[in-house]
């Protein structure tokens, strides 16, 4: 973009939209350190007003940028103009051509500056009025192309922050009042208030009913880890699986040639893990660290037991979606024809029913086996 910003008031303008941005990304920053340091009300409050006053400031220097480059493209059409009024006295017979490449090249100029401008300066007031559902694409590698990536970095990073809250039961377009009977510690006040409503967002869930859900929900048991708490570790043997409310675990596996573990992955509020153990006792496969204060929920082999001796179907539908969650990310499966990967995740998914029917002794006189 400074290809095309060369006076100093253009440049002036720039080096506006630019503190503007990395402003943005500061306070996004900042309420993504309030967030994991448990300070969910501290968070909010800086979301609706730092994180929002700096995004409405992006889109208003923006726009100043935008008139600014729109008056200097018809300063420059004015200019040809007056050259091409000139020119006839001596080249007649170029007056037409000369008009026609000067109405071209402006006509590029303008498309090129104003358009993708026009796109980030109508996303940027979408994302400050509250709206994340914006779409930005990136078509360029030039200044103007990193400033739309960098607006698409800043939705993506708002929505994963709203899911965030989304899991961990706080809503930040209202304001949040408690009243309490007795004295309660600042976690306990934080811990969502309906965990059916956490179960009902886990994908692994979804064949059961309300009735079910409720009682899974009321047995489940809660764990609040402390930063570098080792949840799970792997090779251990356990027969139960945990769904993240709050906080940021890390996932390591052992490396043979070294005593440091290697980390490959991170799970965050509304995902799941340890499916494997809870219903074929299956050793754990990583060590689950968390990277920061957690709460975290249990659910026990007893448990799950009880939804699946009154509804032995459950079984094939809990196998159905770890079958398709373990083989998605699986290496051998990404070049395998589509036809190919149903069969493979129809084998997987029989073989983890067997493993449940040997595990769950009483399921497996439930469904006659």
């Amino acid at each position: 973009m400074r290809r095309t910003t060369l006076s100093e008031g253009g440049k002036a303008l720039l080096r506006t939209v630019e503190e503007a941005h990395a402003k943005s990304l500061a306070s996004e920053e900042t309420f993504a350190k309030l967030l994991s340091q448990g300070k969910q009300e501290e968070a909010k409050t800086y979301l609706l007003a730092e994180s929002q006053q700096n995004k409405t400031a992006l889109g208003g220097a923006l726009q100043k940028l935008i008139t600014f480059q729109e008056e200097k493209v018809k300063g420059e059409i004015r200019d040809a103009e007056a050259a091409s009024r000139t020119a006839k006295v001596w080249v007649l017979s170029a007056t037409g051509f000369m008009v026609l490449l000067g109405g071209l090249l402006a006509y590029g100029i303008t498309r090129s500056i104003t358009r993708p401008l026009a796109v980030v300066v109508r996303a940027a007031n979408q994302v400050a009025g509250g709206d994340l559902t914006v779409q930005i694409d990136v078509t360029s590698k030039d200044e103007t192309g990193q400033l739309l990536d960098a607006i698409r970095q800043m939705v993506e990073q708002l929505h994963r922050i709203m899911h965030h809250l989304l899991v961990a039961d706080i809503k930040p377009v209202y304001p949040k009042q408690s009243a309490y009977t007795a004295e309660m510690s600042a976690r306990q006040q934080t811990l969502p208030a309906n965990t059916t409503d956490l179960l009902q967002r886990i994908p692994l869930f979804t064949a059961l009913d309300n009735t079910e859900l409720a009682s899974l929900a009321t047995n489940m048991l809660p764990h609040m880890f402390t930063a570098a708490h080792v949840i799970v570790k792997q090779g251990e043997s356990s027969t139960s699986m945990y769904i993240v409310a709050e906080g940021l675990l890390y996932v390591y596996i052992d490396r043979p040639e070294s005593e440091d573990p290697l980390k490959v992955g991170q799970i965050i509020p509304g995902e799941f893990f340890g499916e494997m153990s809870l219903l074929t006792g299956a050793p754990r496969s990583a060590t689950v660290k968390a990277a920061t204060e957690a709460l975290v929920y249990e659910i026990t082999k007893d448990t799950i037991e009880l939804v699946l001796d009154k509804r032995p179907e459950v079984a094939e539908s809990l196998s159905q979606v770890i079958a398709q969650r373990h083989l998605r990310n699986a290496e051998s499966m990404r070049n395998l024809p589509t036809e190919q990967q149903d069969v493979e995740m129809r084998n997987f998914a029989g073989q983890l029913l067997d493993k449940m029917h040997q595990f769950f002794k009483g399921f497996r006189r439930s469904v006659g086996v």
